[in-house]
């Protein structure tokens, strides 16, 4: 490439996942070639944008999808987390892998995975 990071700070699409969660799209583009970056964002409050954000990166894990291991997706859970703990409301679910976006919430921090 030519060295230069997109400009966009606009996401091409936002899709609703859930209450006060949200998927927000990048479509990067570069000649021929399009990359689409997706982005988690659970803001603490939904009526406010926090002063601070936590950008959390939880690796590249899988998940399990009625009982078979594939790409993460919503209806999934992640793949080191048993479906009792997802039953449970206790976090795990499959944009939040690591279960950390409560603790960040909790923080009083916007939360971007």
């Amino acid at each position: 490439g030519n060295g230069i990071l997109p400009t966009g700070n606009n996401p091409d699409k936002i899709q609703e996942i859930q209450k006060q969660v949200k998927l927000l799209f990048w479509n990067l583009r570069h000649h021929e070639r399009t990359v689409t970056s997706t982005v988690v964002y659970a803001p603490v409050r939904e009526d406010a944008v926090a002063r601070s954000a936590v950008l959390y990166h939880q690796g590249h894990h899988d998940c399990v999808c009625k009982g078979i291991v594939r790409k993460c997706r919503p209806g999934c859970s992640g793949k080191y987390w048993d479906e009792k703990a997802s039953g449970r409301g206790t976090g795990f679910t499959w944009w939040d892998l690591d279960n950390v976006t409560r603790y960040f919430h909790h923080l009083g921090h916007d939360v971007f995975i």
